[in-house]
Protein backbone atom coordinates (compact mmCIF):
# COMPACT_ATOMS: atom_id res chain seq x y z
CA UNK A 1 0.00 0.00 0.00
CA UNK A 2 2.75 2.48 0.72
CA UNK A 3 4.28 1.98 -2.36
CA UNK A 4 1.81 2.43 -4.52
CA UNK A 5 1.00 5.70 -2.47
CA UNK A 6 4.60 7.06 -2.93
CA UNK A 7 4.47 6.23 -6.59
CA UNK A 8 1.40 7.72 -6.99
CA UNK A 9 2.62 11.37 -4.99
CA UNK A 10 5.79 10.94 -7.31
CA UNK A 11 3.59 11.02 -10.22
CA UNK A 12 1.19 13.39 -9.73
CA UNK A 13 4.35 15.65 -8.17
CA UNK A 14 5.97 15.33 -11.66
CA UNK A 15 2.59 15.66 -13.63
CA UNK A 16 2.22 18.99 -11.99
CA UNK A 17 5.79 19.97 -12.35
CA UNK A 18 5.49 19.58 -16.31
CA UNK A 19 2.36 21.22 -16.39
CA UNK A 20 0.77 17.94 -17.91
CA UNK A 21 -2.29 17.99 -15.93
CA UNK A 22 -5.57 15.82 -17.14
CA UNK A 23 -6.86 18.95 -19.18
CA UNK A 24 -3.30 19.75 -20.70
CA UNK A 25 -3.18 15.63 -21.49
CA UNK A 26 -6.38 16.22 -23.21
CA UNK A 27 -5.84 19.31 -25.08
CA UNK A 28 -2.66 17.58 -26.38
CA UNK A 29 -4.54 14.58 -27.59
CA UNK A 30 -6.88 16.93 -29.17
CA UNK A 31 -3.85 18.56 -31.39
CA UNK A 32 -2.35 15.38 -32.02
CA UNK A 33 -5.60 14.51 -33.55
CA UNK A 34 -6.17 17.67 -35.50
CA UNK A 35 -2.12 17.45 -36.95
CA UNK A 36 -1.90 16.37 -40.21
CA UNK A 37 1.51 15.91 -42.35
CA UNK A 38 -1.32 17.37 -45.39
CA UNK A 39 -4.75 18.58 -45.91
CA UNK A 40 -6.76 18.36 -49.13
CA UNK A 41 -9.51 20.64 -49.48
CA UNK A 42 -11.75 19.70 -51.98
CA UNK A 43 -13.16 15.82 -52.63
CA UNK A 44 -13.76 16.33 -56.46
CA UNK A 45 -11.84 13.77 -58.31
CA UNK A 46 -8.82 16.01 -58.65
CA UNK A 47 -8.78 16.45 -54.78
CA UNK A 48 -9.48 12.99 -54.32
CA UNK A 49 -6.62 11.65 -56.87
CA UNK A 50 -4.41 13.71 -54.82
CA UNK A 51 -5.02 12.54 -51.77
CA UNK A 52 -4.99 8.83 -52.54
CA UNK A 53 -1.67 9.52 -53.73
CA UNK A 54 -0.72 10.96 -50.84
CA UNK A 55 -1.85 8.54 -48.22
CA UNK A 56 -0.47 5.91 -50.66
CA UNK A 57 3.08 7.56 -50.23
CA UNK A 58 2.68 7.51 -46.56
CA UNK A 59 1.43 11.06 -45.55
CA UNK A 60 -0.82 11.23 -43.06
CA UNK A 61 -3.60 12.99 -44.62
CA UNK A 62 -6.94 14.89 -44.23
CA UNK A 63 -9.39 15.29 -47.26
CA UNK A 64 -12.40 18.19 -46.44
CA UNK A 65 -15.13 18.33 -48.57
CA UNK A 66 -18.03 20.93 -47.66
CA UNK A 67 -20.68 18.43 -48.94
CA UNK A 68 -21.27 14.53 -48.63
CA UNK A 69 -18.64 12.72 -50.98
CA UNK A 70 -19.57 11.58 -53.92
CA UNK A 71 -21.77 14.63 -54.80
CA UNK A 72 -23.45 16.71 -57.70
CA UNK A 73 -22.26 19.84 -57.17
CA UNK A 74 -19.37 20.21 -58.99
CA UNK A 75 -17.75 19.24 -61.93
CA UNK A 76 -16.76 15.48 -61.38
CA UNK A 77 -19.96 13.70 -61.19
CA UNK A 78 -21.88 11.87 -64.03
CA UNK A 79 -22.04 9.03 -66.22
CA UNK A 80 -18.94 8.63 -68.23
CA UNK A 81 -15.58 11.14 -69.40
CA UNK A 82 -13.66 10.64 -72.65
CA UNK A 83 -10.33 9.63 -72.28
CA UNK A 84 -8.32 10.37 -75.56
CA UNK A 85 -4.46 11.10 -77.05
CA UNK A 86 -6.13 13.62 -79.15
CA UNK A 87 -4.86 17.00 -77.77
CA UNK A 88 -3.22 19.95 -79.24
CA UNK A 89 -0.90 20.70 -76.58
CA UNK A 90 2.09 18.16 -76.64
CA UNK A 91 1.94 18.09 -72.95
CA UNK A 92 -1.32 17.07 -72.40
CA UNK A 93 -0.90 14.58 -75.07
CA UNK A 94 1.93 13.33 -73.27
CA UNK A 95 0.45 12.92 -70.08
CA UNK A 96 -2.77 11.31 -70.84
CA UNK A 97 -0.88 8.48 -72.10
CA UNK A 98 0.59 8.08 -68.35
CA UNK A 99 -2.87 8.77 -67.16
CA UNK A 100 -4.45 5.75 -69.11
CA UNK A 101 -1.99 3.46 -66.93
CA UNK A 102 -3.07 4.94 -64.10
CA UNK A 103 -6.43 3.93 -64.72
CA UNK A 104 -5.73 0.19 -65.82
CA UNK A 105 -3.50 -0.02 -62.64
CA UNK A 106 -6.54 1.58 -60.33
CA UNK A 107 -8.61 -1.06 -62.38
CA UNK A 108 -6.45 -4.06 -60.54
CA UNK A 109 -6.03 -1.90 -57.08
CA UNK A 110 -10.19 -1.92 -56.54
CA UNK A 111 -10.58 -5.06 -58.58
CA UNK A 112 -13.31 -3.28 -60.63
CA UNK A 113 -13.73 -1.98 -64.23
CA UNK A 114 -13.75 1.65 -64.94
CA UNK A 115 -12.19 1.62 -68.84
CA UNK A 116 -14.72 1.52 -71.69
CA UNK A 117 -13.04 1.46 -75.29
CA UNK A 118 -14.39 3.79 -77.66
CA UNK A 119 -12.87 4.94 -80.05
CA UNK A 120 -13.01 9.09 -80.60
CA UNK A 121 -13.79 10.99 -84.18
CA UNK A 122 -12.57 14.67 -84.81
CA UNK A 123 -14.22 15.80 -88.01
CA UNK A 124 -13.40 18.29 -90.43
CA UNK A 125 -11.80 20.29 -93.51
CA UNK A 126 -8.66 21.46 -93.83
CA UNK A 127 -9.06 24.44 -92.21
CA UNK A 128 -10.19 22.48 -88.48
CA UNK A 129 -6.95 24.20 -86.60
CA UNK A 130 -7.67 21.48 -83.53
CA UNK A 131 -7.44 18.53 -86.32
CA UNK A 132 -4.74 18.80 -87.93
CA UNK A 133 -2.59 20.08 -84.41
CA UNK A 134 -3.92 17.27 -82.64
CA UNK A 135 -2.43 15.07 -85.76
CA UNK A 136 0.63 16.92 -85.42
CA UNK A 137 1.13 16.27 -82.01
CA UNK A 138 -0.25 12.21 -82.31
CA UNK A 139 2.68 11.86 -85.24
CA UNK A 140 5.14 13.53 -82.80
CA UNK A 141 4.21 11.14 -80.00
CA UNK A 142 4.16 7.93 -82.52
CA UNK A 143 0.64 7.33 -81.59
CA UNK A 144 -1.61 5.52 -83.02
CA UNK A 145 -4.36 7.25 -85.38
CA UNK A 146 -6.13 6.50 -88.40
CA UNK A 147 -7.15 9.56 -90.95
CA UNK A 148 -10.61 8.79 -92.69
CA UNK A 149 -11.14 10.58 -96.16
CA UNK A 150 -14.75 11.53 -96.82
CA UNK A 151 -15.97 7.90 -98.40
CA UNK A 152 -14.45 6.33 -95.51
CA UNK A 153 -15.67 8.45 -92.87
CA UNK A 154 -19.28 7.84 -94.15
CA UNK A 155 -18.59 3.82 -94.65
CA UNK A 156 -17.44 3.38 -91.29
CA UNK A 157 -19.72 5.76 -89.16
CA UNK A 158 -22.95 6.46 -90.88
CA UNK A 159 -24.67 7.89 -88.13
CA UNK A 160 -23.32 10.83 -88.95
CA UNK A 161 -23.74 13.42 -91.92
CA UNK A 162 -20.66 15.24 -92.92
CA UNK A 163 -20.12 17.23 -95.96
CA UNK A 164 -17.80 15.56 -98.83
CA UNK A 165 -15.34 18.38 -98.33
CA UNK A 166 -15.00 16.43 -94.47
CA UNK A 167 -12.21 14.13 -93.26
CA UNK A 168 -12.04 12.43 -89.90
CA UNK A 169 -9.35 11.94 -87.11
CA UNK A 170 -9.85 8.64 -85.47
CA UNK A 171 -8.24 7.74 -82.33
CA UNK A 172 -8.77 4.13 -81.94
CA UNK A 173 -7.42 3.43 -78.43
CA UNK A 174 -10.00 6.24 -77.02
CA UNK A 175 -12.29 5.64 -74.27
CA UNK A 176 -14.63 6.55 -71.80
CA UNK A 177 -14.13 6.17 -68.13
CA UNK A 178 -16.77 5.17 -65.45
CA UNK A 179 -16.51 8.77 -63.59
CA UNK A 180 -19.07 8.30 -60.53
CA UNK A 181 -17.33 4.26 -60.02
CA UNK A 182 -13.51 6.06 -60.67
CA UNK A 183 -14.53 8.61 -58.41
CA UNK A 184 -15.26 6.22 -55.51
CA UNK A 185 -12.49 3.96 -56.08
CA UNK A 186 -10.13 7.15 -55.10
CA UNK A 187 -12.21 7.83 -51.93
CA UNK A 188 -12.28 4.38 -50.46
CA UNK A 189 -8.47 3.44 -51.31
CA UNK A 190 -7.45 6.97 -49.64
CA UNK A 191 -8.99 5.06 -46.42
CA UNK A 192 -7.73 2.26 -47.12
CA UNK A 193 -4.29 3.63 -47.04
CA UNK A 194 -5.13 5.40 -43.65
CA UNK A 195 -6.76 8.50 -44.76
CA UNK A 196 -9.04 10.55 -42.69
CA UNK A 197 -11.89 11.87 -45.09
CA UNK A 198 -14.53 14.73 -43.35
CA UNK A 199 -17.60 15.52 -45.01
CA UNK A 200 -20.04 18.25 -45.03
CA UNK A 201 -17.39 19.98 -43.21
CA UNK A 202 -16.83 23.75 -45.26
CA UNK A 203 -13.09 25.57 -45.02
CA UNK A 204 -13.96 28.90 -43.49
CA UNK A 205 -10.15 30.22 -43.62
CA UNK A 206 -6.59 29.13 -44.03
CA UNK A 207 -3.96 30.86 -42.05
CA UNK A 208 -0.55 30.11 -44.04
CA UNK A 209 2.79 29.66 -42.20
CA UNK A 210 5.58 27.13 -40.95
CA UNK A 211 2.72 25.58 -40.13
CA UNK A 212 -0.19 26.11 -41.66
CA UNK A 213 -4.03 26.32 -39.61
CA UNK A 214 -6.71 25.16 -41.48
CA UNK A 215 -10.26 26.49 -39.88
CA UNK A 216 -13.51 24.70 -40.61
CA UNK A 217 -17.26 25.20 -39.48
CA UNK A 218 -16.48 22.89 -36.50
CA UNK A 219 -12.51 22.44 -36.19
CA UNK A 220 -9.41 23.79 -36.19
CA UNK A 221 -6.37 21.41 -37.99
CA UNK A 222 -2.94 22.29 -38.55
CA UNK A 223 -0.45 20.65 -41.32
CA UNK A 224 2.59 20.60 -43.08
CA UNK A 225 0.77 21.37 -46.71
CA UNK A 226 -2.21 22.16 -47.83
CA UNK A 227 -3.94 21.63 -51.44
CA UNK A 228 -6.14 23.11 -52.66
CA UNK A 229 -8.20 21.70 -55.06
CA UNK A 230 -11.95 23.20 -54.27
CA UNK A 231 -13.13 23.20 -57.93
CA UNK A 232 -15.35 26.35 -59.08
CA UNK A 233 -14.95 27.24 -55.67
CA UNK A 234 -11.32 27.66 -55.80
CA UNK A 235 -11.03 31.63 -56.48
CA UNK A 236 -12.98 32.16 -53.19
CA UNK A 237 -10.40 30.33 -51.27
CA UNK A 238 -7.47 31.77 -53.24
CA UNK A 239 -8.30 35.69 -53.22
CA UNK A 240 -8.19 35.72 -49.04
CA UNK A 241 -4.55 34.22 -50.22
CA UNK A 242 -3.64 37.03 -52.22
CA UNK A 243 -3.74 35.39 -55.82
CA UNK A 244 -6.41 36.80 -57.44
CA UNK A 245 -6.18 33.71 -60.39
CA UNK A 246 -7.88 34.25 -64.19
CA UNK A 247 -10.83 31.38 -63.03
CA UNK A 248 -14.36 31.99 -64.58
CA UNK A 249 -16.97 29.33 -63.43
CA UNK A 250 -19.43 28.17 -65.97
CA UNK A 251 -22.97 26.17 -65.48
CA UNK A 252 -22.55 23.72 -68.46
CA UNK A 253 -25.71 21.86 -68.96
CA UNK A 254 -25.44 18.08 -69.77
CA UNK A 255 -28.05 16.39 -72.29
CA UNK A 256 -28.99 12.49 -73.66
CA UNK A 257 -30.34 11.76 -76.73
CA UNK A 258 -31.71 8.67 -77.90
CA UNK A 259 -30.60 6.80 -80.96
CA UNK A 260 -33.55 5.72 -82.98
CA UNK A 261 -31.54 3.21 -84.71
CA UNK A 262 -29.20 2.18 -81.89
CA UNK A 263 -29.85 -1.76 -82.66
CA UNK A 264 -27.91 -1.18 -86.50
CA UNK A 265 -25.50 1.37 -84.52
CA UNK A 266 -24.76 -0.34 -81.34
CA UNK A 267 -21.05 -1.17 -80.77
CA UNK A 268 -20.05 1.44 -83.65
CA UNK A 269 -20.89 4.71 -81.85
CA UNK A 270 -17.43 6.84 -81.53
CA UNK A 271 -16.86 9.62 -79.03
CA UNK A 272 -17.00 13.02 -80.90
CA UNK A 273 -15.44 16.49 -80.71
CA UNK A 274 -17.35 18.49 -83.38
CA UNK A 275 -15.49 21.98 -82.35
CA UNK A 276 -15.27 23.43 -85.20
CA UNK A 277 -17.13 20.88 -88.03
CA UNK A 278 -20.06 23.09 -87.62
CA UNK A 279 -19.99 26.75 -86.91
CA UNK A 280 -19.12 28.31 -83.65
CA UNK A 281 -20.54 25.72 -81.07
CA UNK A 282 -18.25 23.65 -79.74
CA UNK A 283 -20.42 20.48 -78.70
CA UNK A 284 -19.35 17.19 -78.06
CA UNK A 285 -21.15 13.68 -77.21
CA UNK A 286 -20.22 10.20 -76.22
CA UNK A 287 -22.20 6.90 -76.00
CA UNK A 288 -23.22 6.13 -72.48
CA UNK A 289 -21.29 3.70 -70.64
CA UNK A 290 -24.04 1.65 -69.47
CA UNK A 291 -24.87 0.78 -73.39
CA UNK A 292 -28.90 1.94 -72.86
CA UNK A 293 -28.94 3.48 -76.10
CA UNK A 294 -28.39 7.55 -75.23
CA UNK A 295 -25.65 9.31 -76.33
CA UNK A 296 -24.45 12.23 -73.88
CA UNK A 297 -23.64 15.76 -75.56
CA UNK A 298 -22.69 19.09 -74.13
CA UNK A 299 -21.75 22.62 -75.39
CA UNK A 300 -18.17 23.12 -74.36
CA UNK A 301 -19.16 26.21 -72.27
CA UNK A 302 -21.89 27.94 -70.57
CA UNK A 303 -22.90 31.19 -68.60
CA UNK A 304 -20.46 32.62 -66.03
CA UNK A 305 -22.01 31.98 -62.44
CA UNK A 306 -21.21 32.12 -58.89
CA UNK A 307 -21.05 27.73 -57.82
CA UNK A 308 -23.06 28.27 -54.51
CA UNK A 309 -25.66 29.66 -57.04
CA UNK A 310 -25.43 27.34 -59.61
CA UNK A 311 -28.88 26.95 -60.37
CA UNK A 312 -29.83 30.97 -60.21
CA UNK A 313 -29.19 31.35 -63.55
CA UNK A 314 -32.57 31.33 -65.27
CA UNK A 315 -32.33 27.33 -65.87
CA UNK A 316 -35.47 27.15 -67.85
CA UNK A 317 -34.63 29.74 -70.75
CA UNK A 318 -31.04 28.68 -70.53
CA UNK A 319 -31.69 24.78 -71.05
CA UNK A 320 -34.27 25.69 -74.06
CA UNK A 321 -31.58 27.41 -75.11
CA UNK A 322 -28.87 24.61 -75.36
CA UNK A 323 -31.07 22.12 -76.60
CA UNK A 324 -31.90 24.21 -79.63
CA UNK A 325 -28.48 24.78 -80.11
CA UNK A 326 -27.68 20.84 -79.95
CA UNK A 327 -31.16 20.13 -81.73
CA UNK A 328 -30.11 22.08 -84.57
CA UNK A 329 -26.48 20.12 -84.83
CA UNK A 330 -28.59 16.88 -83.98
CA UNK A 331 -30.54 17.76 -87.49
CA UNK A 332 -27.62 18.56 -89.42
CA UNK A 333 -24.88 16.20 -88.29
CA UNK A 334 -26.85 12.94 -86.61
CA UNK A 335 -30.13 12.57 -87.74
CA UNK A 336 -30.74 9.31 -85.97
CA UNK A 337 -30.74 10.74 -82.77
CA UNK A 338 -34.22 12.18 -81.38
CA UNK A 339 -33.73 15.90 -81.39
CA UNK A 340 -34.90 16.38 -77.93
CA UNK A 341 -33.22 14.92 -74.49
CA UNK A 342 -34.83 12.49 -73.00
CA UNK A 343 -32.94 13.49 -69.34
CA UNK A 344 -30.48 16.31 -68.52
CA UNK A 345 -27.85 17.53 -65.29
CA UNK A 346 -25.89 19.79 -64.93
CA UNK A 347 -22.29 20.46 -63.83
CA UNK A 348 -19.72 23.73 -63.58
CA UNK A 349 -16.44 23.48 -65.17
CA UNK A 350 -14.08 26.23 -63.88
CA UNK A 351 -12.07 27.60 -67.36
CA UNK A 352 -9.05 29.57 -67.69
CA UNK A 353 -8.33 31.62 -70.76
CA UNK A 354 -5.96 29.50 -72.25
CA UNK A 355 -7.76 26.22 -70.84
CA UNK A 356 -4.80 25.00 -69.25
CA UNK A 357 -4.53 24.40 -65.25
CA UNK A 358 -2.83 26.01 -62.36
CA UNK A 359 -0.99 23.44 -60.72
CA UNK A 360 1.59 25.03 -58.80
CA UNK A 361 3.25 26.23 -55.28
CA UNK A 362 1.52 29.98 -53.33
CA UNK A 363 4.68 32.30 -54.66
CA UNK A 364 4.80 33.66 -51.09
CA UNK A 365 4.25 30.30 -49.31
CA UNK A 366 5.71 27.15 -50.86
CA UNK A 367 4.01 24.82 -48.35
CA UNK A 368 0.20 25.76 -49.90
CA UNK A 369 -0.40 24.70 -53.35
CA UNK A 370 -3.14 25.33 -55.81
CA UNK A 371 -4.74 22.60 -58.41
CA UNK A 372 -7.48 24.57 -59.98
CA UNK A 373 -8.62 25.80 -63.48
CA UNK A 374 -9.55 22.26 -65.04
CA UNK A 375 -11.77 23.80 -67.96
CA UNK A 376 -13.42 20.82 -68.47
CA UNK A 377 -10.85 18.59 -69.38
CA UNK A 378 -8.84 17.52 -66.54
CA UNK A 379 -10.76 13.92 -65.45
CA UNK A 380 -9.06 11.93 -67.61
CA UNK A 381 -5.69 13.05 -66.02
CA UNK A 382 -6.71 13.37 -62.70
CA UNK A 383 -3.94 10.50 -61.75
CA UNK A 384 -1.57 12.23 -63.19
CA UNK A 385 -2.42 15.90 -61.09
CA UNK A 386 -2.27 13.70 -57.89
CA UNK A 387 1.11 12.56 -58.44
CA UNK A 388 2.50 15.87 -59.84
CA UNK A 389 0.58 17.81 -56.69
CA UNK A 390 2.13 15.04 -54.65
CA UNK A 391 5.75 15.10 -56.06
CA UNK A 392 5.77 18.97 -55.15
CA UNK A 393 4.65 18.17 -51.55
CA UNK A 394 7.80 15.82 -51.46
CA UNK A 395 10.06 17.96 -52.68
CA UNK A 396 10.62 15.78 -55.83
CA UNK A 397 11.24 16.96 -59.62
CA UNK A 398 8.33 16.99 -61.09
CA UNK A 399 7.64 13.83 -63.98
CA UNK A 400 6.65 16.71 -66.23
CA UNK A 401 7.65 20.09 -67.09
CA UNK A 402 5.40 22.15 -64.78
CA UNK A 403 5.48 25.43 -66.87
CA UNK A 404 1.89 25.32 -68.72
CA UNK A 405 0.30 25.15 -65.29
CA UNK A 406 2.60 27.94 -63.77
CA UNK A 407 0.03 30.48 -61.38
CA UNK A 408 2.49 33.14 -63.15
CA UNK A 409 2.08 31.92 -66.75
CA UNK A 410 1.55 34.50 -70.13
CA UNK A 411 -1.95 33.72 -69.92
CA UNK A 412 -3.21 33.63 -74.03
CA UNK A 413 -6.73 32.76 -74.25
CA UNK A 414 -7.11 29.35 -76.32
CA UNK A 415 -9.85 29.60 -79.16
CA UNK A 416 -9.91 25.90 -80.81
Amino acid sequence: MAFVSTNCKLLCRLSCSANCGPIQLARMSSATKNRYECIVVGGGIEGSATAYELAKNGKKTLLLDQFSLPHTKGSSHGSNRIIRKTYEEDYFAAMVTESFQCWFDLEKEANTTLFKSVPLLVPGNIESKFMWSAKDNLDKLNYNYELLDGSELRKRFPMFKHPGTFSGLLESEAGTLKSDKAWSCLLDLFVKYGGTKRENEKVLKIVPGDIITVESISEKYECDHVILAPGPWASKMTKPLGLDLQLTPERIGVYYYKDREYAKHRGNWPSFLNYEAWGEHKIYGMPCHEDNGLIKMAIHYGPTIDPDARDDVGEKKLIQMETNIISEHIRKTIPTLEDRPTAWESCIYTMTPDWSFYLDRHPEWRNVIVAAGFSGHGFKLAPVVGKLLCELVMDKKPSYDMAPFSILRPMKAYHP
